[in-house]
């Protein structure tokens, strides 16, 4: 099953307020959410625009779509927009330059670290070990140019497909979701999974399914805070 067909309609909103979980998982009464408003037609179209990762500054936005020049639907492509401040209206959105972006393969889900050196991804293009694998490109400062995108390899990448990657406490977690109608030992349609390391340097643990509380019989995936 190609998990893609689960997102055919793509938005971006801008939501106002917070929510905080309490101990028991639900969501607090302290806090409501203000009213959604529509980001506008320069970051949302007629085509499909989804997955945003914003900076910790609030000034960068990363987000994948299928507006020209993909070719369409299962054809994605990373995008990025700018403003100058947080009262700023946001910029035009700028398709990344290659090889962030790859010619004949799909790039989607970015999601960008609180410190905005790297970005993680998800990525058919050739040369991984599964239909769909996490890579991360670096940049040496905020306005550096990213680098070559590199595969996260294995034991987080593998044969079945890894997508919707998080990444938490200084690059120590790395949280994605994985079709478990292909890879074994999973709860549902799709599993949420963890993988933990020592620091940023070291190699990538075994990833771990998070369980039967957060994982059900259906689609558990996209995990983010």
């Amino acid at each position: 099953m190609n998990w893609m067909k689960k997102h055919h309609i793509g938005f971006l909103l801008l939501v106002a307020g917070i929510m905080a979980i309490g101990a028991a998982g639900t969501a607090s009464a302290d806090y409501v959410f203000g009213e959604p408003v529509n980001m506008g037609e320069r970051i949302n179209t007629p085509y499909t625009d989804a997955s945003p990762s914003i900076s910790q500054n609030g000034l960068e936005l990363y987000f994948f779509s299928t507006r020209p020049p993909s070719t369409g639907w299962n054809d994605y492509d990373l995008y990025m927009v700018k403003r100058a401040s947080l009262d700023d209206d946001w910029g035009e959105p700028v398709r990344l330059p290659a090889p962030l972006n790859a010619d004949g393969a799909s790039d989607l889900c970015p999601f960008l670290t609180q410190d905005g050196l790297a970005l993680y991804f998800e990525s058919n293009r050739p040369g991984g070990y599964g239909g769909l694998d996490l890579l991360v490109a670096r940049r040496a400062t905020l306005d550096s140019h990213w680098g070559e995108p590199v595969n996260v390899g294995r034991p987080v990448n593998s044969e079945y497909d890894e997508h919707h990657a998080t990444i938490f406490n200084d690059e120590r977690e790395i949280y994605f979701s994985d079709c478990d109608l292909l890879r074994p030992g999973g709860y549902g349609m799709v599993d949420v999974y963890v993988s933990t390391r020592a620091s940023k340097t070291d190699p990538w643990g075994e990833p771990q399914n998070l369980g039967p509380v957060i994982n059900s019989a259906d689609w558990d995936q996209a995990p983010t805070y």
